[in-house]
């Protein structure tokens, strides 16, 4: 299967990818083509995919795969990787491009608990049942299955370990789309360090030392 940012290279080290403009008709259902098919693209380009090396590249960790080599070479030294970037963002200007943060890993949160942030956990006990389907649906809406998935695997693969409604949360924020809820206050907390978990009654607090609070809000 074929994953988000998919492209093509021929013998001249010509590129061919999906721009903005079709990936919009496509999502449309003005074509029957699929954004990071190699085929699709080889159709919309005009050019023989068995006459071009393959590839799959994902902006959040800049990982570049050739995933099948048809010329006979690896071409993927002459790729520039920033240059790469640039041509994602133009083709899907909705994705956010920045690091994966984990909470608990990457920020030491080694502050005091305030009822400000206390109160970005009720804020977020609003919204929370809502989170994964919201996202889901936004996102899909807005862009395409396969960049959604890339980029939730791309998260979940890094924060695994973490609350799994925060981890839709936080992979809202990798969208510059509008969501039917406000998801920002879980976002905030997320790039403190810290998570909120429920279990039916009571609130807690997690950072990378563990439970640093618990209550009822």
């Amino acid at each position: 299967m074929c994953n988000f940012y998919s492209f093509l290279t021929d013998e001249k080290g010509v590129r061919y990818a999906m721009g903005k403009e079709i990936r919009q008709k496509i999502r449309n259902g003005e074509s029957d083509l699929r954004a990071d098919s190699h085929a699709s693209i080889a159709v919309f380009h005009g050019v023989n995919e068995d006459k071009c090396n393959k590839y799959e590249f994902n902006p959040l960790t800049r990982k570049l795969k050739l995933d099948t080599n048809n010329l006979g070479f690896n071409d993927s030294e002459l790729i520039n990787i920033d240059e790469l970037i640039g041509e994602v963002k133009e083709a899907v200007p909705e994705l956010v491009i920045k690091p994966i943060i984990h909470p608990f890993k990457d920020v030491k949160f080694d502050g005091e608990i305030t009822e400000d942030i206390v109160g970005l956990v009720r804020e977020w006990s609003k919204v929370r049942d809502s989170v994964r389907d919201s996202v889901c649906d936004s996102v899909c809406a807005s862009v395409s299955v396969s960049v959604r998935d890339s980029v939730c695997d791309s998260v979940y693969d890094s924060v695994y370990d973490s609350v799994y409604d925060s981890v839709y949360a936080y992979i809202s924020s990798f969208f510059n789309i509008k969501y039917q809820y406000d998801y920002s206050s879980a976002i905030k907390l997320w790039e403190m360090g810290l998570v909120p978990s429920f279990d039916g009654d009571v609130w807690r607090i997690n950072s990378y030392k563990g439970v640093i609070w618990t209550g009822k809000i």
